[in-house]
C-alpha cells in the first residue's frame, strides 16, 4: 500500500461515524451543571450484537490532548480483538465537548495528577509561577508548534503516548527479532497524523483549562475532595462499602473487590519517583477492608512518552483485564508529554512582548546558546553576522535585544537614566551590592555614589603625572624585547611581552608598585593567565541566570574566594594578584602622610582626599576600587596595543608616516636612544600627531579591545529610551549593543566600513564634516563612553601612544598577514603575534 491509499484509507477509516458520537449531560447544579452540557466521544463496540447482555466495556480518560481520536488505529484493533468496548471521551473544553467553569471542573470529570507539591519535580514546581495568562493560552501555543515547529510524529508521540511512528515493529507471521515495516504501519502513520490534525481543527481549551487544574491555578479548593489524595481514598472506600451494603439483588459483585491496577513508567518526568510513592502510599497505608485490590507495577525501560506506546503493552494488557470484568475505567497517570514547560517556551517564541523581533529560533527560549558561541570566543562574529540576517535589532534571547543603529547605541550607553547595569555584573565584583567597585555598581545611584570619589583622581588633568611612570615601563619593554629579538634571529611572540607590560605599567599606576612581570620575563605564579580565565567565566556565566545565581551564592561564592596556594605555600592566579594589591593598600592607608614616599599612583590620589571629605573612602572601599582597575584595565590595554601592532606590521607605510610626523615635531632625544629618564616637561603631547591618532582610532574600530555587549536593563520609567522602536520595551529587558559592530556600522563609517583604512579619520574637514565626523566618534567610543564609560581611558591612550612611538623609533615591525591569534572572553586576549623587529638606521 502506498503512501496515497493509506492517506485515502485513514480519512475513510477516521469518518466512521463510531468516532464521531454525542450526547447531552442532563443538568445537575450540584456537579457544576446548571444546564445540559455536550459531550462527543468515540464508541468502538465489538461486542456480539447478537448478545443482549453489555459486555465489558473500557473507558479510556487520555492526557492533556487526549481525546476521542485515541481509539484510532491499533487501540481499534486490540478492542477488535479482544472483543471490547472502548470508549474515549473529549474532556470538557475539547473536540465538541463544551467547557465548564474551571471551579467545577473536578466536580463534573475526575482527579488530576500528583500535584508538584508531593511529586517534588523542580521543573512543574517553576511551571506553577507562569503567569495564569499564559497557562490559559497554552493550547493556542500547542497549535502553532503542532502546525508550524514539530514534526507531526514528534508531536503525536506526546499527544497518544506512542513511539510508533518512524519506528519498527515485528511481523505478524515472522520471527519476532526481524523488524520491517509493512503497510498496516504505513496506515497507523497516517492515522496518527490526521488525528492530530482533526484535534486541532476543533476546540482545545480544555487543555489549557485542565493545565490550569492540575497547578491549581484557581479558587482555592479546587480540586475538591481530591485535594488531599489520602481523604478520596477513604472517600472511596467508604463509598463502595455503602454500594455493597445495597439490597442482594443489586449486588452481585459484593464479595469483589474494585480493582485498581496503576502503571508507572520507568522513569516519569511528570511525577517522578517520588510522586509514585506518594500515590503508593496513599492507597497502602489507608485500611481498604477488603473492598479495594490495589496493584502498582513499573514497566522497564519506559518513559513518560513511551509507556502507551502499542508494544510496550500496557493497553493490550488493560484491554485484557477490561475482558474479564464487567466494567473498567482506566485512567492513565502518564498523561502527555505537552507540558506548561513547553507552553512556556511558546510563549516566549510567539507571545512574549519580544516576539515581534527577528533573531536565531534558539534565542527565543534560552541563553544557552549565547553561552556556547561566547565560550568559543566568536561571540562578535556572530553578532556581527547577526545584524546582517536580521538586521539592526535582533532578539538574542529569551529577554534580551541588541542593537546595531547607532542611535539606539547612544540611547543604551548615553546619560539615559533608568538603563541600569542589573545582575549581569554581579560577579565582576562582590555580589553584595553595598560592596560594588564603580564598574560593578548596578544602580544608577551606587554608580554616581562611586564615581564621585574616584573619578576626580583619574580626570585628564591628573593623568599627565603618570607620564614618566609609563615611560620607564615602555623602556624595561624595549629591554626585554631587544633581548628576545637577539635570541630568536629578530622574530619574536610580542603578545606575551606586551601583556607583561599592560600589566605592569597599569599595577604600578594603580598601586606606586609593580608586580615585576617585565623584569622576571614570565607569568609569576600563573597570574597573568588565571586573570584571563577569571574574566572569561566572569562574563560567561551570567549569561544563564539560574547558573550566575548559584555561582553568587554565599555558598559557592565563599568556595571561590577561597586563597589558591600551591605546594611550596605560596599564593598563586588571582589570589596573588588580590593579595599583594590588598596588602598595599592597607598598609599604606594606615601609615599614609602628604609626606609619605609612596609614588604618584591612583591610590596615592585617594589617600590624598582629607580625611573629613565626603569623597575620602575607608580602606577596604580603596582597595575594591584598585583591584577592580586590575581586573579591567591591562587585559583591554594589551588587546588595544597587540592588534595595533599587527596593524603597523602589515601595513609599514604607515609607521614611516607616524614616525615622519613625530621626529618633525619632537627634536628632543628619546630616552630609547640615549638610555635615560626624559622628565615630564619633554614629553610633548601626543594627541597632536594626527597620524598617530588617526592609525589608533582605526585599529581600534577595526579590532576593538572589548568586542563584547555590555547589557543594560530597562528600568521603570525608560520603557521609551530607545528611539528606533516602536512600542515600549517591558521593565526588565536586557539590551545592548556589541561595539564591533557598531563599528562596522555603513551607515556611519561608509561601505567600507568592513575594511581597515585610517585615512577615514583625515579627510574630514573639522568645520564641513563636523556631524559626520562627530558621528563616527560616537561610534568609535571604545572605551565606553556616558557616566559608564572607563575612568582610567586617559592612562589607557597614554601607554598605547608612548609604547608605539618607542617601538617605532627603535624597529621596523613586520607581521605576518593572519598572525594575530586571540579570543574573544569579553575582552579579546592575543595569545600569539609574532613578529620581525628590525633594527632602524
Amino acid at each position: 500500500m502506498d503512501n496515497n491509499q493509506s492517506h485515502v484509507q485513514a480519512i475513510e477509516h477516521a469518518a466512521d461515524m463510531r468516532f464521531h458520537q454525542s450526547f447531552s449531560l442532563a443538568p445537575n447544579p450540584d456537579a457544576g451543571r446548571p444546564c445540559p452540557i455536550r459531550i462527543t466521544y468515540s464508541d468502538v463496540d465489538y461486542r456480539d450484537l447478537d448478545d443482549s447482555s453489555e459486555g465489558p466495556v473500557l473507558l479510556f480518560i487520555g492526557g492533556l490532548f487526549g481525546g476521542r481520536y485515541m481509539a484510532l488505529g491499533s487501540r481499534d484493533a486490540m478492542a477488535k480483538q479482544h472483543k471490547i468496548r472502548l470508549i474515549c471521551v473529549d474532556k470538557y473544553g475539547m473536540g465538541g465537548t463544551e467547557s465548564v467553569p474551571l471551579e467545577h471542573r473536578m466536580q463534573a470529570w475526575l482527579a488530576p495528577w500528583v500535584h508538584p507539591s508531593y511529586s517534588g519535580q523542580l521543573t512543574f514546581a517553576l511551571a506553577n509561577l507562569l503567569p495564569v495568562n499564559l497557562i490559559s493560552n497554552f493550547h493556542s501555543a500547542a497549535k502553532i508548534i503542532s502546525n508550524n515547529i514539530m514534526p507531526a510524529s514528534v508531536f503525536s508521540s506526546g499527544l497518544f503516548g506512542s513511539s510508533r511512528l518512524n519506528s519498527k515493529v515485528p511481523t505478524i507471521d515472522g520471527d519476532p527479532t526481524v523488524m520491517q515495516d509493512t503497510p498496516s504501519i504505513v496506515l497507523e502513520e497516517e492515522l496518527d497524523k490526521l488525528a492530530l490534525k482533526y484535534i486541532f481543527l476543533e476546540n482545545t481549551k480544555g487543555a489549557s483549562e485542565e493545565a490550569l487544574l492540575c497547578l491549581k491555578r484557581g479558587p482555592k479548593g479546587l480540586w475538591g475532595a481530591f485535594e488531599d489524595y489520602d481523604e478520596a481514598v477513604t472517600m472511596l472506600v467508604k463509598q463502595e462499602g455503602q454500594l455493597n451494603a445495597r439490597e442482594p439483588e443489586e449486588t452481585a459483585r459484593k464479595q469483589v473487590p474494585l480493582k485498581v491496577q496503576v502503571f508507572y513508567a520507568d522513569s516519569d518526568m511528570m511525577i517522578g519517583k517520588k510522586g509514585a510513592q506518594y500515590f503508593d502510599n496513599c492507597w497502602r497505608q489507608g485500611n481498604l477492608n477488603g473492598l479495594i485490590d490495589y496493584v502498582s507495577e513499573v514497566i522497564p525501560a519506559t518513559t513518560h512518552d513511551s509507556l502507551c506506546a502499542t508494544e510496550c503493552g500496557v493497553i493490550e494488557r488493560s484491554l485484557e483485564m477490561a475482558s474479564l470484568t464487567q466494567h473498567i475505567g482506566f485512567f492513565p497517570l502518564f498523561g502527555t508529554s505537552i507540558t506548561v514547560i513547553i507552553a512556556r517556551c511558546l510563549y516566549l517564541r510567539y507571545f512574549h512582548p519580544l516576539a515581534v523581533y527577528p533573531g536565531p529560533f534558539l534565542a527565543s527560549f534560552t541563553n544557552l546558546w549565547r553561552f556556547w558561541t561566547f565560550w568559543n570566543g566568536k561571540q562578535h562574529l556572530v553578532d556581527q553576522n547577526l545584524h546582517k540576517k536580521y538586521g539592526d535589532v535582533v532578539r538574542d534571547g529569551p529577554n534580551s535585544l541588541l542593537f546595531s543603529d547607532l542611535d539606539a547605541y547612544m540611547a543604551i550607553y548615553g546619560f539615559n537614566k533608568g538603563l541600569e547595569k542589573g545582575g549581569f555584573y554581579a560577579m565582576a565584583g562582590d555580589p553584595d551590592p553595598q560592596k560594588a567597585s564603580i564598574f560593578s555598581a548596578r544602580t544608577d545611584e551606587q554608580h554616581r555614589e562611586r564615581r564621585r570619589a574616584v573619578a576626580p583622581t583619574l580626570s585628564s588633568f591628573n593623568s599627565g603625572v603618570y607620564e614618566t611612570l609609563a615611560y620607564t615601563n615602555v623602556l624595561t619593554m624595549l629591554e626585554k624585547l631587544d633581548e628576545a629579538r637577539e635570541s630568536n634571529d629578530g622574530a619574536i611572540n610580542i603578545a606575551s611581552h606586551i601583556h607583561r607590560f599592560t600589566f605592569d605599567t597599569m599595577y604600578e599606576c594603580i598601586h606606586g608598585e609593580s608586580m615585576g612581570f617585565q623584569v622576571a620575563g614570565y607569568d609569576k605564579n600563573g597570574c597573568l593567565a588565571a586573570q584571563r580565565h577569571v574574566t572569561k567565566l566572569t562574563f560567561s556565566i551570567p549569561l544563564i541566570e539560574w547558573l550566575s545565581k548559584i555561582f553568587t551564592s554565599k555558598l559557592i561564592w565563599s568556595g571561590l574566594q577561597k586563597p589558591r596556594i600551591d605546594s611550596f605555600g605560596h599564593s598563586v592566579g588571582m589570589t596573588a594578584i588580590s593579595e599583594m594589591s590588598r596588602d598595599i593598600v592597607f598598609r599604606e592607608f594606615r601609615k599614609y602622610t602628604p609626606e609619605s614616599p609612596l609614588r604618584s599612583s591612583i591610590l596615592r590620589s585617594f589617600l590624598d582626599v582629607a580625611p573629613d571629605n565626603p569623597r575620602r573612602m575607608d580602606e577596604e572601599a580603596m582597595w575594591r576600587e584598585c583591584f577592580n582597575l586590575v581586573f579591567a584595565g591591562p587585559g583591554s590595554v594589551a588587546a588595544a596595543l597587540t592588534s595595533a601592532l599587527y596593524d603597523l606590521g602589515t601595513h609599514p607605510s604607515w609607521q614611516d608616516r607616524i614616525l615622519t610626523e613625530y621626529r618633525s615635531t619632537n627634536t628632543t632625544p628619546t630616552a630609547s636612544k640615549v638610555g635615560l629618564h626624559v622628565p615630564d616637561t619633554s614629553l610633548i603631547p601626543l594627541t597632536s600627531i594626527k597620524a598617530l591618532q588617526a592609525f589608533l582610532k582605526e585599529s581600534l574600530r577595526y579590532s576593538p579591545p572589548f568586542p563584547s555587549a555590555f547589557p543594560r536593563y530597562i528600568a521603570p520609567g525608560a520603557e521609551e529610551s530607545i528611539p528606533c522602536l516602536s512600542t515600549p520595551l517591558p521593565v526588565g529587558t536586557k539590551v545592548a549593543s556589541n561595539i564591533y559592530a557598531i563599528c562596522r556600522n555603513k551607515e556611519v563609517f561608509g561601505e567600507n566600513a568592513d575594511e581597515w583604512n585610517p585615512h577615514r579619520w583625515l579627510v574630514l574637514d573639522p568645520r564641513k564634516d563636523h556631524e559626520k565626523l562627530k558621528r563616527m566618534e560616537d561610534a568609535n567610543a571604545i572605551f565606553g563612553r556616558g557616566a559608564r564609560g572607563c575612568i582610567g581611558k586617559e592612562i589607557a591612550w597614554l601607554l598605547l601612544c608612548r609604547a608605539i612611538i618607542a617601538i617605532l623609533e627603535k624597529w621596523e615591525v613586520r607581521a605576518p598577514e593572519g598572525g594575530l591569534k586571540g579570543r574573544n572572553a569579553f575582552e579579546m586576549q592575543y595569545e600569539e603575534l609574532w613578529v620581525e623587529l628590525k633594527a632602524r638606521e
